[in-house]
């Protein structure tokens, strides 16, 4: 029996510039943390926090962590 909690992970939807929301993507496993980062112009590196999800079909994402919720 595995251990692993369930997550609902939602996802940026952009509705136009500057309007953005918060809508719920799926339900996926969680696998680990991890960090990401992204290259800016102005500040340089940026890192942030993520969860590594496994979704029911398999593939693997790196989530930052504030979109991501344990249910279990």
């Amino acid at each position: 029996m595995s251990n692993k909690r369930k997550v609902v992970v939602s996802e940026y939807v952009y509705s136009g510039r500057p309007q953005m929301s918060i809508q719920e993507k799926g339900i996926a496993t969680f696998e680990a943390y991890g960090i990401g980062g992204i290259t800016t112009s102005d500040a340089g590196l940026e890192i942030y926090s993520t969860a590594i999800v496994e979704w029911p079909d398999g593939t693997v994402q790196s989530v930052v962590l504030d979109l991501i919720r344990f249910i279990e």
